[in-house]
């Protein structure tokens, strides 16, 4: 009769027959590769602002070493320059015209940073961070402390962490150090947002 015991359960037939069905997509994929594309870098134009040049070879580098040209970074450069605009793609038509060879991706990076990073940047940045203090909330200070890094490369982390903390107020200063001083500059940042976020609750 219908519903016997020797018979089996429709609903037990559905979920073995989409198992399988899973199973066999599953497979299909370790075949042929499951590829998820980045989104492609934004334009660089040439603006002279370390920040931002930082922050197009950040994407550019996330874009590629997610793509098909990840085994492949001294050829990187190639397509980077397709993303250049305005001033910056002149300025590559200029390099190829006069022959210029690029050996490597770190190359191009040091020919791109010669050419639109600011002139005494660094010099600039150290002033900026001389007179560097707390004035507002804490994220803010640690937002353009950070800028002001990513100018001056050859600032240690142990300098970075010591310039920082003596930056913020009087009161965050003492506090973050408790119970114990941060290990690292990443901890000490964080103990100073959380403090802050503490007191404002």
């Amino acid at each position: 009769s219908e519903g016997g015991p020797n018979q089996p359960d429709s609903s037990q037939d559905v979920m073995q027959q989409l198992l399988a069905t899973m199973t066999q997509l599953l497979v299909k994929q370790q075949d042929t590769g499951f590829n998820i594309k980045p989104p492609a870098p934004e334009k660089y134009d040439g603006t002279r602002s370390t920040k931002v040049i930082d922050n197009w070879f950040a994407s550019v580098e996330h874009y590629f070493s997610l793509s098909q040209h990840k085994h492949n970074p001294d050829t990187w450069y190639l397509y980077a320059a397709s993303y250049f605009s305005d001033n910056a793609q002149t300025w590559w038509r200029r390099q190829q015209a006069t022959g210029v060879r690029v050996n490597s991706w770190q190359h191009f990076k040091e020919l791109v940073l010669n050419e639109f990073r600011p002139k005494n940047a660094h010099r600039g940045a150290r002033d900026r961070l001389h007179g560097l203090k707390q004035t507002s909330t804490v994220s803010a200070y640690l937002h353009e402390f950070q800028d002001i890094w990513l100018e001056i490369p050859t600032m240690t982390e142990d300098e970075a962490y010591d310039r920082f903390w003596r930056g913020l107020t009087p009161r965050a200063r003492t506090d973050v150090m408790k119970p114990n001083h941060p290990d690292t500059f990443d901890e000490l940042a964080q103990r100073a947002v959380a403090w802050e976020a503490a007191e404002q609750c």
